[in-house]
């Protein structure tokens, strides 16, 4: 079992404040607070969503060819992907009035000092732009010989979902997931964000995946 750092106090997040753009979390396992700047977030969250012009195709098409595809510690971006995570969990998470999102950062940290948790970043001038968080277990419970890896988190900035983006960053999953001998690749996806924008599903189809699993969801509070 993976052992975590003790953190000196529980911190409740209001991720509607000032507060959680400066949760900054270093490698000694303790929570700080260092704000950041909230230009660099806005510039992150409010870019417009790309447009159909000919002129604005080749925006995209500029745009897709500065991505940079990488594989990096979670320690590297844990402060950095805050703001991205916050848009991430309004824009998918269930039952947002019940449940807050209140990121388990030691577990986070174990995983990723354990070699358990992969994190595949996309970068557009060094502007973190969109991840894939793998979890990595040398064998599942039932099939014990058999490598095995299942999302956590996959996300791109809706600025960049054109083209052929979202596939070339499931390859460089892929790709990686295949270095480190993994066999069995999954991945989850929310049912009402599929229904609302159907085309996540036929993406992976495409590539090769099939519907093999259904997760049913109940909020019991």
């Amino acid at each position: 079992m993976l052992k975590t750092a003790t953190i000196e106090k529980q911190l409740t997040l209001n991720l509607e404040s000032e507060e959680f753009a400066g949760i900054q979390r270093n490698i000694s396992g303790r929570l700080t607070s260092n704000a950041l700047d909230d230009n660099t977030i806005l510039d992150i969250t409010t870019r417009p969503l790309p447009l159909k012009s000919q002129e604005d195709k080749q925006q995209q098409f500029s745009k897709a060819s500065s991505l940079v595809f990488r594989w990096e510690r979670y320690g590297h971006i844990a402060q950095e992907i805050l703001p991205l995570w916050k848009r991430h969990w309004k824009e998918i998470a269930l039952h947002q009035e019940h449940v807050p999102l209140a990121p388990d950062f030691d577990r986070y940290y174990a995983y990723d000092l354990n070699n358990v948790l992969h994190i595949l970043t996309v970068r557009d001038k060094g502007t973190l732009v969109g991840y894939v968080f793998l979890l990595v277990m040398p064998g599942h419970l039932h099939y014990c010989s058999t490598p095995w890896s299942v999302s956590d988190l996959f996300w791109l900035h809706p600025s960049y979902r054109f083209g052929w983006t979202g596939i070339k960053m499931l390859k460089e999953a892929e790709k990686g997931m295949r270095a480190r001998g993994v066999k069995i690749l999954q991945w989850s996806i929310k049912f009402h964000f599929e229904a609302e924008r159907g085309t996540i599903e036929k993406l992976f189809t495409r590539m090769g995946y099939f519907p093999s699993e259904k997760i049913l969801s109940k909020y019991l509070g």
